[in-house]
């Protein structure tokens, strides 16, 4: 196995209100990532996929768009995603309260999510909840031939680092959905060989994320 020693940096945004009703009625998640070494994105992610949506339009739009399942355990959690690159410093300036959220995003990422949530949002309303900071590695494996890819998300109140912390540890490899069953299979026989229980408890990083800085909020520790 090859190994990158020195991880992708990223901070990870999310907008929402405080007690997340974006994520909680529309299973829709807004995030911007502010990356070490790369281009600063913003995404409107549905994870409640009507089967009978092709998404033809926003396959065409200036943008990047995709279809996606992560496989967790035994269970598949589908969702459609459109991402968009900004300049540099535009999240730490909304972070900042410097420029609105609606800035973060594109004319046709906010129609997205109108289609999405058939609703106009208003997305100046939502708070900030974030960051997250994630350290990134990426390492082939010879064994299973794919990229693993190695997340550790640290979630803590950036205004007061003494409060509780969070830690999450992501295993993952990214694959075609022709090939998902087969390598799906042979990742969980790689984890049992590391004492890893792919049948154990997980913990969802995007739902723990968006409860714990959520939970800062509605107990006033958290603006």
């Amino acid at each position: 196995m090859s190994t990158d020693i020195d991880p992708q940096k990223i901070q990870v945004y999310f907008f929402d209100t405080a007690d997340l009703q974006l994520f909680n009625t529309y299973q829709v998640i807004l995030r911007g990532r502010s990356k070490a070494g790369k281009a600063d994105d913003s995404t409107v992610k549905l994870r409640r996929l009507n089967p009978e949506w092709t998404f033809s339009e926003w396959r065409e739009a200036k943008g990047e768009f995709k279809v996606e399942g992560d496989w967790v355990g035994d269970k598949i959690i589908r969702s459609a995603s459109f991402s968009a690159e900004r300049e540099d410093g535009l999240i730490e300036r909304v972070e900042a309260g410097k420029e609105s959220i609606d800035k973060l995003f594109t004319k046709e990422q906010e129609q997205f999510l109108k289609a999405a949530t058939n609703s106009d949002i208003n997305l100046d309303s939502l708070k900030v909840l974030g960051p997250a900071e994630v350290h990134k590695w990426k390492q082939r494996s010879e064994k299973i031939n794919e990229e693993i890819c190695l997340e550790y998300w640290q979630l803590a109140n950036p205004h007061d680092v003494l409060q509780e912390k969070k830690e999450i540890l992501e295993v993952s490899v990214k694959v075609d959905c022709d090939r998902a069953q087969a390598v799906w299979e042979h990742f969980n026989t790689f984890l049992e060989q590391h004492g890893i229980d792919p049948g154990g408890k997980q913990v969802p990083k995007t739902s723990t994320t968006l409860d714990f800085f959520a939970s800062l909020i509605q107990t006033g520790k958290f603006q």
